[in-house]
């Protein structure tokens, strides 16, 4: 049985994907684009700030941290995804090659170590800017977010790339969230 040697891999490659998943949903909370944009009365666009209830002079320092967090999330997110097919690629070959296809997860872990880093760094920064209740909001949310099937995955209509679902942050949901079934 010739697939079960690329078993290991699977694993590796499942649980590198649901790290990923948990480390960066809290992005696709920030993912409205203008088509798509709800903005409050006090100009957030942003549905998990929207659920922090980010007062006004809060999201003016936010907001452009976002936007740059975005714009990097966004270039390691479509690295990821390239070097998914690449390695795709490589599995599907009619000859494939260990070492080629070891290449290829190891460029996927560091993408995804890199994107973990990002998240990470962007957190602790916007904890700096929220007050000690919104803190423990935000975490109480990952929390509960991170305990469920399907942890972390909060994906819906969008670019493509997993942008917001249909309900605010700590809505009710099935764990079924919109494109996911």
């Amino acid at each position: 049985m010739r697939w079960k040697r690329y078993l290991p891999l699977l694993v590796i490659f499942s649980v590198a994907l649901n790290v990923a998943f948990v480390g960066v949903w809290i992005v696709h909370a920030a993912q409205a684009h203008a088509s798509t944009q709800q903005v409050d009365e006090r100009g957030v666009w942003c549905a998990l700030h929207r659920h922090l209830d980010v007062g006004e002079e809060q999201w003016e320092r936010i907001e452009p941290r976002m936007r740059a967090f975005q714009e990097k999330r966004h270039a390691i997110a479509d690295r990821i995804h390239r070097h998914r097919q690449s390695l795709i690629d490589a599995i599907a070959s009619d000859d494939p090659d260990m070492e080629r296809i070891n290449e290829h997860k190891q460029r996927i872990h560091q993408s995804q170590k890199e994107m973990q880093r990002h998240v990470i760094e962007h957190l602790l920064e916007q904890k700096q800017l929220l007050t000690e209740a919104q803190q423990n909001k935000l975490f109480e949310l990952m929390r509960q977010r991170s305990s469920r099937p399907g942890a972390g995955v909060w994906m819906g209509r969008g670019d493509g790339r997993g942008a917001v679902d249909d309900h605010e942050p700590g809505a009710p949901s099935d764990g079924h969230e919109r494109g996911l079934e």
